[in-house]
């Protein structure tokens, strides 16, 4: 998650220049068939792009407001899982025979916690992480579920002989995080969304054509009868704000998939095991994690 002030514009157009690449061939494809090859009847009337574009809005607005409710959902799970995991240092340190007792109870919900963030963090098929601009956008942050194996980890808190067996229960909580990693965004919606927006980005160039064909006669100098060639910028920023906020919505319904945006569970784990310990008085247990460019995980 990114806690620091905002992305910058900069990083934004980066993480999606190669949908910038393919907007501007797509722009410049219908000018030199209309204007170098003289092929005029692949002008789309303006009406149609904009039928079309007013869809799309609604399919993308949809999405969006649904993944939202995804990564929205996935945070208050794991503050539910925080404020239980409190309740239960109290009891552990306050109502347990003796204070080894509650030390031992603690080192086995802090391995349930463990285990329970590896599980999801563990990649799922239709996730996005594995795509070029996610990848290459992961120098700016660590995982550290797929830098530390599950076994080492558990070692802080669990003899060998129990490190064998399967740490799995019935929480309410697990329950909900492992609906939300096991059952993605509906494919039917996803597909429709790329559909109808691809279909706009491709579409909208040959609806401006005429538009800007129109503006030749009252240009003069230099950019007369050449202002068509505006097509190309502009339908790419218009087109980009459509691809802009799909990717951002891929990026978002998925939380726990190790991206940039996802809910922090490795802090969040660290944030309990650390209160955890200090309520038995050992204040060095767990180190701070790195945060480094605003995101943590």
């Amino acid at each position: 998650m990114h806690l620091g002030r905002a992305y910058s514009l900069s990083e934004f157009i980066v993480w999606s220049r190669r949908q910038i690449y393919a907007l501007l061939a797509c722009g410049a494809l219908p000018i030199v068939l209309y204007q170098l090859l003289g092929l005029k009847w692949l002008s789309v009337p303006l009406s149609v792009v904009v039928l079309l574009g007013t869809a799309t809005s609604f399919i993308v607005g949809f999405k969006n407001v649904q993944t939202y409710n995804r990564a929205s959902e996935a945070q208050q799970v794991w503050t539910q899982i925080l404020n239980g995991s409190r309740f239960l240092g109290v009891i552990s340190r306050d109502f347990t025979a003796t204070p080894a007792a509650g030390r031992e109870l603690i080192l086995r919900h802090c391995a349930w916690l463990t285990a329970l963030r590896y599980q999801l963090r563990s990649p799922r098929i239709w996730e996005n992480a594995g795509k070029a601009a996610n990848v290459e956008y992961r120098k700016h942050y660590r995982v550290p579920e797929w830098e530390t194996p599950l076994e080492h980890a558990l070692a802080r808190y669990l003899p060998p002989e129990e490190r064998e067996r399967a740490i799995r229960e019935a929480f309410e909580q697990q329950g909900r995080a492992e609906r939300i990693k096991d059952y993605p965004y509906p494919r039917q919606y996803a597909v429709i969304n790329q559909l109808f927006v691809r279909s706009f980005c491709l579409l909208l160039p040959f609806g401006i054509l005429t538009e800007f064909e129109k503006l030749n006669s009252s240009v003069p100098g230099f950019m007369h009868s050449h202002l068509i060639w505006l097509v190309v910028p502009f339908s790419a920023m218009i087109s980009w704000m459509y691809l802009a906020l799909e990717q951002v919505g891929e990026s978002t319904e998925n939380p726990f998939e190790g991206g940039a945006n996802d809910v922090p569970i490795a802090y969040i784990c660290r944030k309990i095991e650390r209160e955890l310990m200090e309520m038995l008085g050992e204040t060095d247990a767990v180190p701070e994690p790195a945060s480094e460019h605003g995101i943590v995980l």
